[in-house]
């Protein structure tokens, strides 16, 4: 956090609440911190830094309804721990749940590979609890699933990355952990193998809950895709097996259980770098955008490793940048621009380091127009998280 002096750590909403209230009279600039894992940007200015790491109640929890309400400083690792004495799980994978918050998550609309099936963190809350930079404690949503009144103001929290109000506590939507799991592993794929593997899934009528794609180096580009199969185990069972019949008719190569460190391998790039960038692009420009985008930038980089969730479109690609880096950079962005998509920074090397500084994010989108009145309506007077977000709101 940039020029950030004095750091705030409120223990209850209410005491969050008047702290915002405070540095309302005050005029501060302030920016909101969790546990510090997903901060893209810098804020242009920050006064007052304020932690929800001590929101760590568990509110509500009502299994029989499949939802929880927790407060903001709640980790994805604490809440899961709660969840699974009952069965149940957030579909909320991070990189690192044991420092990763529930706040920190919603603000910056993290989501993993299992997205393709549960959805991102849209589609899972239902309600939230906000104060907003005159310090005034809200609520919007509500607790169950089925509700349709007045406008979701939950969603637009989701990705916010703190530049509208400060979140205290949510209502999410958890689900069934699985009776069986099971997952595939096809190595040495072309990335046209890649997204032709996705289509014939489709034809299949086959439903996994996620497909991650690690991409290798050291010669021609190919990944290694693992599919992955949740649910009853009968489910489970069937489906694996109409996969590798799939897999027998293309010739793919031979596939195999994946290891049990799939989900590791996951984490383990998605919190690499130290620079790190993710695009995302129309999935079924799988193969253009790795061959005008994803390989020529990965070159430039020292131990550079990319993994991709085909289905859904979405590279990430780390490593120690070069002097070639930025022009690489340069042009990846253009390109995925060009065709509609992103590309964002999620970290990069600190200005100490001497190397150039990656702008986090790129053009602002055709809504740019109607995020700033947004911002203007929440924050009329940009004092949250100044500067953090695309466009410099």
């Amino acid at each position: 956090m940039r020029d950030a002096l004095v750091m705030l750590e409120p223990s209850t909403p209410a005491e969050a609440a008047e702290l915002m209230r405070e540095q309302a009279a005050a005029g501060a600039h302030i920016a909101f911190a969790g546990g510090g894992t997903h901060t893209i940007g810098r804020p242009a200015r920050g006064d007052v830094a304020l932690s929800t790491l001590g929101l760590r109640s568990i509110v509500e929890y009502a299994p029989e309804d499949q939802t929880v309400t927790v407060e903001a400083g709640v980790t994805v690792a604490q809440l899961a721990g709660l969840l699974a004495t009952r069965g149940q799980r957030l579909v909320l994978e991070v990189a690192d749940p044991d420092r990763a918050t529930i706040g920190g998550a919603i603000a910056a609309n993290i989501s993993g590979p299992r997205r393709m099936r549960f959805g991102s963190l849209k589609d899972l809350i239902l309600g939230v609890s906000l104060v907003r930079a005159d310090g005034v404690a809200a609520r919007a949503g509500g607790k169950v699933v089925k509700n349709v009144a007045g406008f979701d103001l939950s969603k637009l929290l989701v990705g916010s990355h703190g530049t509208l109000a400060l979140i205290t506590a949510a209502t999410l939507r958890v689900h069934p952990l699985p009776e069986a799991s099971r997952a595939l592993r096809f190595s040495a794929l072309s990335p046209a193998m890649v997204w032709e593997a996705v289509i014939a899934l489709r034809a299949r009528q086959l439903e996994p809950a996620a497909l991650v794609a690690q991409r290798r180096t050291g010669g021609p580009a190919y990944y290694d895709l693992d599919i992955i199969f949740e649910g009853f185990r009968s489910g489970v069972d069937a489906q694996s097996e109409s996969c590798l019949a799939c897999a027998d008719e293309r010739g793919w190569a031979a596939a195999h259980a994946a290891s049990e460190d799939t989900q590791a391998d996951d984490a383990r790039i998605r919190a690499a770098g130290p620079l790190r960038v993710q695009c995302t692009t129309l999935p079924s420009e799988f193969a253009e955008t790795d061959a005008g985008a994803i390989e020529p930038f990965s070159r430039t980089l020292v131990e550079s490793s990319a993994n991709a969730y085909p289905a859904l479109g979405i590279f990430t690609v780390a490593g120690t940048p070069t002097p070639a880096t930025p022009a690489a950079f340069a042009s990846a962005r253009a390109w995925i621009e060009g065709r509609g998509g992103s590309l964002i920074v999620e970290t990069q090397p600190p200005a100490s380091a001497g190397t150039p500084e990656f702008a986090p994010w790129g053009t602002p989108p055709p809504s740019f127009a109607l995020m700033q009145r947004l911002k203007s309506r929440f924050d009329p007077d940009h004092r949250l998280a100044p500067g953090r977000f695309v466009g410099g709101l």
